[in-house]
């Protein structure tokens, strides 16, 4: 233990004035608070260290860019631990708090070929609205349609 908190106070003094107001900022912006000097000694070196990734990567010009985030003080592993589901390879389980929806499950075949059936005759069925909308839209209006049975005659009147 006394090892690894002089290993972090080691990192600490190398990276310190580098990154000491980013971390500082850091800090305030997410309100972080560490419990002990050995925890924000630590905290502090995986930030550095994730600070000059994301520095090396920026320079790169990927088309993508990264920076400081709520996660910015937590190594891959512990951000793997906390912040994954649990059917990841090697995740223990969302963090407290999160909103785990479930493993995703495939639906059966059978489901899948009545889904796509009902979709088919629902489309047919739409077509032949369309159609006879058409058809309706064609014709002409109800009076001026005429009924021809063949030569009129007049029917007159005698008195």
């Amino acid at each position: 233990m006394r090892c690894m908190f002089v290993a972090a106070l080691l990192a600490v003094a190398s990276a310190a004035p580098q990154f000491e107001a980013e971390f500082a900022s850091f800090k305030k912006s997410f309100g972080k608070k560490y419990a002990t000097a050995a925890e924000h000694a630590e905290r502090f070196a995986i930030f550095s260290d994730n600070s000059r990734w994301f520095r090396e990567q920026n320079a790169l010009g990927h088309s993508w860019s990264v920076g400081v985030g709520p996660f910015a003080d937590l190594t891959e592993a512990e951000f793997k631990q906390r912040w994954t589901s649990p059917t990841a390879p090697g995740a223990r389980g969302p963090a407290p708090g999160s909103s785990y929806l479930g493993a995703h499950v495939a639906a059966p075949d059978e489901q899948v070929r009545l889904l796509l059936q009902c979709c088919m005759l629902l489309l047919l069925v739409l077509l032949l609205l369309v159609l006879v909308l058409l058809l309706l839209t064609a014709l002409p209006p109800p009076s001026s349609r005429r009924r021809s049975t063949g030569p009129t005659r007049r029917k007159t009147r005698r008195s």
